[in-house]
């Protein structure tokens, strides 16, 4: 079932609804990220991809980004869980603008009972690529502070 998710990711055409297709776009990515998928994370990004994480020089192309993806993901602290909540989503010509927020859930291999949540801002542009599949262009990550406990 999940290679047939991929397989639509890979060639859906201009989404009547970005909104709805960003929120599967997320769910894919999440789902990649859970399965420590190193190439299939890459797979999001676009050739000439740019991302913006706090504390490095931008990482640019899908080849240097699969590189930071694999070295996070090899540390012995890193994300078990991503949710992705897209909150304006906004579509023009082959272009999709994405704002919203997400939780970052991160644990010491083995011991997930010392997880702790990560908050924070994103804003994607996602391309329409020649094959007609969407890949983000850019990708910045803002952390933001953890909301008040209730």
């Amino acid at each position: 079932m999940t290679w047939l998710l991929a397989l639509f990711l890979a060639v859906s055409p201009q989404p009547a609804n970005p909104a709805a297709a960003v929120t599967q776009f997320w769910a894919g990515y999440a789902d990649r990220l859970s399965h420590q998928d190193v190439d299939g994370l890459a797979n999001f990004f676009a050739p000439d991809a740019r991302l913006m994480v706090p504390g490095i020089d931008d990482v640019v192309g899908r080849l240097a980004i699969h590189g930071l993806l694999k070295t996070t993901l090899a540390q012995r602290t890193r994300p078990i869980e991503t949710r992705l909540m897209p909150r304006e989503v906004a579509a023009y010509d082959g272009v999709i603008y994405d704002q919203g927020d997400y939780i970052e859930t991160m644990a010491p291999i083995g011991d997930p009972r010392r997880a702790i949540d990560t908050y924070g801002r994103y804003f994607a542009v996602w391309s329409e690529q020649p094959d007609g599949s969407w890949k983000i262009a850019r990708l910045m990550l803002a952390p933001k502070k953890q909301p008040a406990a209730r």
